[in-house]
């Protein structure tokens, strides 16, 4: 967060199919700031969010707002409130 430096959004979803993973993106810092219009590392690497299997933030950093998000296909969102270990996603 405080380097400056930006996953390398594509290489990482190589390794994502590659090795046959989850991948979750956290854009709390990268929404509303990087991108043509806002929309984080997926619009400025030109990759469809749904090439991603979560897309998670908090709205406190680049927001300046209280609370967050979390995007992603219906089975991974539920299973993901339902298995995490004192984390629940509503």
């Amino acid at each position: 967060m405080n380097t400056g430096l930006m996953a390398p959004l594509p290489g990482l979803l190589e390794l994502r199919a590659k090795y046959k993973l989850r991948f979750f993106l956290d854009e709390s810092i990268s929404i509303g700031t990087i991108g043509k219009t806002g929309h984080g590392l997926t619009e400025y690497f030109n990759i469809p969010p749904s090439e991603l299997d979560m897309i998670s933030g908090t709205l406190e950093y680049a927001i300046g707002s209280i609370g967050g998000f979390c995007v992603g296909s219906h089975f991974i969102v539920e299973h993901q409130r339902l298995s995490g270990l004192g984390t629940n996603f509503v």
